[in-house]
């Protein structure tokens, strides 16, 4: 297990801000993932798996806690997926296609909503 002091100094975003990270808890390690990293959350019951630009970690994680952990700029498109929403390449009715690969799936109850926060990351 990793001390405080052990830790590498935390990640800043464009602006000098401190990035959100997710705190992955895997076989005695500890380890801090990047949210800018991230290109979506895939949920299997109780376990998450986390697509990265360089690859993907599994771990025990509910969906729901790292929506809440990663905020505004992930969206929650399916009870199975959360997308970050700057990583989006495309999407349509059913399905967002992810920079770098993959895809997740939209439900029809979340498709709206999902449009207006896509208008609104543009937007800004």
């Amino acid at each position: 297990m990793h001390t405080v002091g052990e830790h590498e100094k935390p990640a800043t975003g464009p602006s000098g801000r401190r990035e959100r990270e997710v705190v992955v808890k895997k076989e005695k390690e500890v380890f801090t993932i990047p949210a800018s990293q991230i290109l979506y959350a895939e949920s299997f019951g109780r376990k998450v798996v986390l697509h990265l630009e360089n690859g993907q970690v599994e771990y025990y994680e509910r969906i729901g806690r790292l929506e809440q952990n990663l905020g505004s700029s992930f969206f929650r498109v399916h009870r199975s997926f959360l997308v970050n929403l700057q990583k989006i390449e495309d999407y349509t009715r059913s399905e967002v296609k992810i920079r770098g690969g993959g895809s997740a799936w939209i439900s029809k109850y979340k498709y709206a909503d999902f449009v207006r926060h896509v208008a609104v990351r543009e937007a800004v």
